[in-house]
């Protein structure tokens, strides 16, 4: 069996996703529901190196480099974190991507619910709900097709399904058949 080349149509500039939202929105909680609804992906749990590296901006830097690995194995990488445009934008080979982000929110009582059940002080419980306000009302630092997803009332496999949904419709309407799935 002969190794397919990449054609030209190939050599478009790459996709990724960023599933984002402040604390307590359910980033890493939908990771495991979004393994099978994406197997042709490569699904990241940002916070993975945080116990090794503990600086953010390196951490999401790191990232970045791996997707594009994960590109050259013709992999589309989804990462999930807290991750803003400007960030991604800061990354020096951020120009090779064709960004995409996912934004998750719920009401101001989820967040107060899911951040006080981890033991969150109040301060840093009311600076992610003030995160979690900046994300739904400036939609236009995202992309005009940057969907919001309310996490309060449907379960981590409704907001999976919302998530992989929009993943195969973007990689179907930019013509990426090779990674679509």
């Amino acid at each position: 069996m002969s190794e397919k080349k990449f054609s030209s149509r190939d050599r478009r500039k790459p996709l990724i996703f960023f599933v984002t939202g402040a604390a307590g929105t359910g980033k890493t909680v939908i990771i495991p529901s979004l393994y099978p609804l994406c197997p042709k992906h490569i699904v990241i749990d940002m916070d993975a190196l945080y116990p090794t590296l503990e600086d953010w901006n390196s951490i999401k830097s790191s990232w970045i480099y791996v997707a594009y690995q994960l590109y050259l194995n013709r992999r589309i990488s989804i990462i999930c974190g807290m991750f803003f445009p400007y960030e991604f934008e800061r990354v020096d080979i951020s120009h090779l991507f064709t960004p995409y982000f996912i934004r998750l929110c719920c009401s101001d009582e989820e967040i107060i619910e899911r951040l006080a059940a981890r033991g969150w002080p109040e301060e840093k419980i009311r600076e992610q709900q003030m995160c979690n306000q900046w994300i739904i009302n400036h939609e236009e630092e995202f992309n005009s097709k940057s969907p919001l997803i309310d996490t309060s009332l449907i379960s981590p496999c409704e907001v999976s399904t919302k998530i992989a949904k929009f993943i195969k419709t973007t990689c179907v309407k930019a013509h990426r058949s090779l990674y679509s799935g």
